[in-house]
């Protein structure tokens, strides 16, 4: 045999085919985004990317080389969607293998009959597999690699528990685990790993992940880039700001026109840093586009709150994060501004948040709520209206409208008022991430709304757009200040 075999490296430069962009079919080489990956890579990573670079390929090509040089090795690439895993399956994994050097596939006996799986036996009873598939059930393997993994917890949520609680504690601890994705948006399992990984910084432990980020500028095609002279000024102030070189912002405002001058799109596919990749708008959203117009615009800004007028809270209630507190003025011209949010912790409940509330230096002018205040609870027989009026506030209710049209009333109280970039901080996040549910059958997006984390500082809004004409300035709520006074005489003394 070659002894030349025995070197990994070795092997990668010489007995792989792939096609390149071009659909030539050209032997696999790593261009220098793989090199500096598996140079400083560990045994767990979670990778956020620009497109095009190439992770898929070259996780495809190594992972069936350790497949195939040794022994008891079972490798899974888990796809987003059954046709991304068919494409990686027969456009890559088994492509390789069909034009791999005749002399070496006579030493394996192939089992190819299980889908999208390539099992091969050494002659000693000894095999090993490589496989796509879009989830990993309850194998255990020596390898996993996760291609758009925002994606899937995006429309497959179902599915990442599984990932993460069964097919990713599995893979032992001398093993890989590699998740890889473009950015959906800042919510979900794929944003919380990463930016957990990424603030952290280099890990210590070998179930710790590593974060690595390769923005376009990893692209080797930014090299065949012929400079444009005469770019739009939006791209020489980008250029200037990020410290871009003359080819490098061609390449930028070249994939700007690829992409039919879509910025959100060209900013999800093709990010130049990590805050700008996890600030798109995601698919999907019922509020993006309004909140990244607002941006542009200057609506979301400092919005200092003015003692000449009052404040009026929205609520959405709930315990925990589910409840949900907006604080709005409205100016005697008649513009709204949101100047404050507040959002629970742990079993925080309305007596915390009515604490909470006061405890701000704000002079409040009227309260409002979902119309289900009025339901009669079984435990209390009482409405929570009637329970809230026990503890201080006294609640108005918003209409009773269908969710549509109440979202079509916040897109167009969106299209006028303006924002605090600080103290709305999480309330902004919430409504980029507020988004239709996925219908998995049907391939698309649902009518309806998906219940997630971000639903209640949206939902909180669409009961603040309902109700916004009636915030007026000439009621003072006092029952709150004072239940808030005898609270704080309790908790002092206690």
């Amino acid at each position: 045999m070659d002894k030349r075999l025995i070197t990994k490296e070795w092997r990668l430069k010489n007995l792989y085919k792939i096609r390149d962009k071009q659909r030539n079919l050209v032997k696999f080489n790593r261009n220098k985004v793989q090199e500096h990956f598996n140079q400083n890579k560990w045994f767990r990573n979670i990778i956020l990317k620009s497109r095009q670079l190439g992770f898929t390929t070259e996780e495809s090509i190594d992972s069936l080389d350790d497949v195939l040089f040794n022994r008891n090795t079972e490798c899974l690439l888990i796809a987003h969607n059954l046709d991304a895993g068919k494409k990686i399956f027969d456009g890559k994994i088994e492509l390789a293998w069909k034009n791999l050097k005749s002399e070496l596939k006579p030493l394996y006996k192939v089992d190819a009959n299980t889908a999208q799986t390539l099992k091969f036996e050494f002659g000693d009873g000894s095999f090993s597999s490589i496989a796509v598939d879009t989830n990993g059930r309850s194998g255990t393997f020596n390898r996993v690699h996760i291609t758009e993994f925002a994606d899937v917890c995006k429309k497959f949520p179902h599915k990442v528990k599984d990932i993460l609680e069964g097919t990713i504690p599995a893979v032992p601890t001398n093993g890989r685990v590699d998740i890889e994705s473009t950015s959906q948006g800042a919510s979900g399992e794929f944003y919380d790993m990463f930016m957990q990984a990424w603030e952290r910084g280099e890990p210590k432990y070998p179930v710790e992940y590593k974060a690595h980020f390769y923005n376009w500028q990893w692209d080797e095609e930014i090299d065949k880039i012929i400079p444009e002279p005469n770019l739009p000024q939006v791209f020489r102030d980008y250029q200037t700001i990020h410290r871009l070189n003359d080819q490098e912002i061609s390449y930028y405002y070249q994939r700007w026109l690829s992409l039919n001058k879509d910025w959100n799109s060209l900013r999800k596919e093709y990010p130049t840093t990590v805050e700008e990749a996890f600030e798109v708008i995601i698919e999907g959203s019922y509020y993006g586009v309004e909140i990244g117009r607002m941006e542009r615009d200057g609506q979301i800004t400092s919005v200092p709150y003015d003692k000449a007028l009052k404040v009026h809270t929205v609520w959405d209630l709930g315990i925990g994060s589910n409840l949900a507190i907006g604080f709005y003025q409205r100016t005697r011209e008649g513009q709204l501004r949101k100047i404050d949010y507040w959002q629970g912790q742990g079993s925080d409940g309305m007596p915390e948040a009515i604490l909470a509330i006061f405890k701000k230096p704000y002079i409040y002018g009227s309260h409002y709520g979902p119309h289900d205040l009025e339901a009669t609870e079984i435990s209390t027989g009482k409405s929570r209206k009637e329970t809230a009026r026990n503890l201080g506030i006294n609640f108005k209710t918003a209409p009773d409208i269908p969710i549509d049209d109440g979202i079509n009333a916040a897109q167009v109280t969106l299209s006028t008022m303006f924002i605090d970039k600080e103290k709305c901080k999480e309330w902004i996040r919430s409504m980029r991430n507020y988004c239709r549910e996925w219908d998995d059958k049907r391939g698309s997006y649902k009518d309806i709304p998906y219940h997630n984390w971000a639903s209640h500082g949206a939902d909180e809004f669409r009961y603040a757009s309902l109700v916004a004409n009636n915030m007026i300035n000439d009621s003072v709520s006092m029952e709150g200040k004072q239940f808030y006074d005898a609270m704080t005489d309790i908790y002092d003394n206690s």
